[in-house]
């Protein structure tokens, strides 16, 4: 929901797109369902704040700096948790 509120109130239809690819290509990551999902979750939390405090403030430096600390974090978590590739079994042409 922060991320819609966000991308809303940016009025930023590029923007809208690229989180409708990046969110549906994250959900196979389950990271708050990791062991490790708790302390993701909070320094997610905390980003979001990061963020959400510099748009009220009206400082978009800040809010384009803190969402970009938070795209990478993001980032490092799916590569560190990426999911197992399925190998296929099956021989093609049999």
């Amino acid at each position: 929901q922060f991320h819609e509120a966000v991308t809303a109130l940016a009025n930023n239809a590029t923007i809208a797109v690229l989180l409708r690819v990046f969110r549906s290509r994250s959900r196979a990551y389950q990271l708050f369902e990791l062991p490790a999902g708790p302390e993701i979750k909070a320094q997610s939390d905390h980003s979001h704040r990061d963020i959400l405090n510099a748009l009220i403030a009206r400082d978009p430096a800040t809010a384009a700096t803190a969402a970009a600390m938070h795209v990478q974090q993001t980032e490092r978590w799916a590569r560190e948790h990426r999911p197992s590739a399925t190998p296929v079994l099956a021989k093609f042409g049999d």
